[in-house]
């Protein structure tokens, strides 16, 4: 369905970004996109390995991301590398993991 849709945007488009949530997070689907050269950001499942880095972050890896009177927002790359076995930190376009917090 990705490819349809992009098949089908006008010519004169240089530059092509995707934002999805966690079901478009398929290892074809994201392949693709790369051999494309397609940016994404796309939400992942949080398995258990996630939650692990993401707990383990030092608090100094979290940065400011919004100023609200009444909440707190913060992100953190986080240090995390799926079991998929196709994707290394020395990639060419390595895949970086972000988390988000609010309080």
């Amino acid at each position: 369905m990705v490819e349809k849709a992009i098949a089908a945007l006008p010519d004169g488009i240089d530059k092509i970004c995707l934002r999805g949530d966690s079901a478009l997070y398929e290892r074809e689907l994201m392949r693709w996109l790369d051999e494309q050269a397609i940016g994404y950001a796309i939400s992942a499942d949080m398995s258990p390995q996630l939650a692990e880095c993401i707990a383990a972050l030092p608090e100094d890896h979290w940065k400011a991301d919004q100023q609200e009177a009444d909440a707190i927002r913060e992100w953190a790359e986080v240090n995390y590398l799926p079991s998929d076995g196709i994707w290394r930190k020395d990639a060419v376009s390595p895949r970086r993991y972000l988390a988000s917090f609010y309080r």
